[in-house]
């Protein structure tokens, strides 16, 4: 599958990528809450692929900047 069959949505702390032949089909990068970060480390990403709103299995994989959660997002997509 191509890239051009991806839809993006950009959110404040996410972004979406959704299939537009199969709307069940997502692959979602979302910023870890702050909480969640050991004190003085930067921010970091969770990217996982996801069908009807769940989680794929063997997902998700971390991501130091959302310009690396899209690269893991595009290889996805390319062979999805």
């Amino acid at each position: 599958m191509a890239l051009k069959d991806w839809k993006r949505k950009n959110g404040s702390n996410y972004v979406i990528f959704t299939n537009k032949k199969d709307n069940s089909l997502t692959y979602e990068i979302h910023k870890l809450p702050d909480d969640e970060i050991e004190e003085g480390s930067e921010e970091k990403y969770y990217c996982f692929p996801a069908q009807n709103g769940k989680g794929i299995p063997s997902s998700p994989d971390f991501a130091e900047t959302i310009s690396d959660g899209i690269k893991l997002a595009k290889d996805y997509m390319r062979s999805h």
